[in-house]
């Protein structure tokens, strides 16, 4: 278990050093990003639900995809 919060440790110190670094060239989210919009801004609601299953299929394949939604998409997720 130790090990575990360890390595997530690890990763939201990287998830934040790269979302407060100011350079958005260097973080490749994956696709997120977009995604995260469809989210918050779709007006349809069968677009919003789609873009959900999209982001937890990208989300679950790729560890750039992870620390993007822990960086920028809890907010979205929230509300």
């Amino acid at each position: 278990m130790a090990g575990y919060l360890k390595k997530l440790g690890g990763a939201a110190k990287a998830a934040a050093a790269g979302a407060f670094s100011g350079n958005d060239n260097d973080m490749d989210d994956g696709g997120v990003e977009e995604l995260l919009e469809r989210i918050s801004d779709g007006v349809l609601a069968d677009d919003r639900r789609s873009a959900i299953s999209e982001l937890r299929v990208r989300v679950a394949e790729s560890a750039e995809a992870q620390l993007a939604l822990g960086a920028i998409g809890l907010p979205v997720i929230i509300t």
